[in-house]
């Protein structure tokens, strides 16, 4: 977005130059995961805790990484907010078989899933819609699509 580009590039950065873009876009990540880490500290810890079993790399994997893409794409205002709303409506495992109406509790990436379901349905951040959270599943479908093809060549199978 323009006024993100302004905020972010330095001075005679060119924003047609993709290597220029992806430096510019590694700072909004950066800012992101500060502003989600030191406004969420208490939920985020809750979140490990309860629905990882203080897995760190789960964590971070499964979760708080999906939730840094979705704030490129939804802003990290409103991750703040469903991280926010989702600790206050989901403290443990088991509420989250009351909420889905489901017998199994929400584990690895389906947490962040059910967490961003929820908020669209909840009006949690309003203009959040269901589109953020897939955009979120499509990347790290594609990840997980082009990690497959490069551990086959290295394996010498096509």
């Amino acid at each position: 977005m323009p006024g993100t580009w302004e905020e972010l590039a330095k001075e005679g950065e060119d924003k047609s130059d993709v290597v220029v873009q992806v430096q510019v876009a590694a700072r909004l990540m950066e800012q992101s995961y500060r502003h989600i880490m030191s406004s969420c500290e208490n939920e985020l810890a809750l979140i490990a805790d309860e629905f990882f079993d203080g897995d760190t790399e789960a964590f971070e994997t499964e979760f708080l990484t999906p939730l840094l893409i979705n704030s490129y794409n939804a802003g990290m205002g409103s991750m703040v907010t469903l991280v926010k709303e989702f600790a206050k409506l989901c403290p443990t495992q088991a509420d989250t078989v009351m909420l889905f109406e489901q017998s199994e509790t929400l584990t690895g990436y389906d947490v962040f899933i059910g967490m961003s379901h929820t908020g669209s349905l909840r009006g949690w951040a309003d203009w959040y819609k269901d589109i953020a959270a897939n955009y979120t599943c499509k990347v790290y479908g594609a990840h997980t699509a082009v990690a497959e093809y490069f551990a086959q060549q290295k394996n010498g199978n096509s």
